[in-house]
């Protein structure tokens, strides 16, 4: 398997499994058949970044768009959609990817669409 469908494996495989609260680094190396030490060297090598990071932010993201999108949904719904089983674990998620805590970026959103 070439390095380049690795890592596009790998990050269909993310998008298809982030709201699983099971999956990790560990599952989406098991998913793929390769090590999870090869797969943290292709992910670094060619993103940057790790493959717990890399999960923790397409969670977080797609938080974000259900956030500006559904008022109805608390905070700990969305948390579950995307894959956490801990609120406080998504909380700090959330914030270090967003810069700001999940309630904060939803009232901001808020009043970004109430001036529009």
């Amino acid at each position: 398997m070439c390095n380049e469908s690795v890592l596009e494996k790998a990050l269909e495989q993310i998008k298809i499994s982030y709201s699983d609260c099971q999956f990790s680094a560990d599952c989406l190396a098991r998913e793929l058949a390769i090590s999870r030490r090869h797969l943290a060297r292709e992910f670094k090598s060619k993103t940057g970044s790790g493959v717990a990071a890399t999960i923790a932010r397409t969670r977080v993201e797609i938080a974000m768009r259900l956030l500006a999108s559904d008022d109805s949904s608390c905070i700990a719904t969305v948390a579950s959609a995307v894959g956490y089983a801990d609120i406080n674990t998504f909380r700090n998620n959330f914030k270090r990817v967003a810069g700001v805590a999940p309630s904060a970026y939803r009232r901001s959103r808020r009043r970004k669409a109430s001036a529009s």
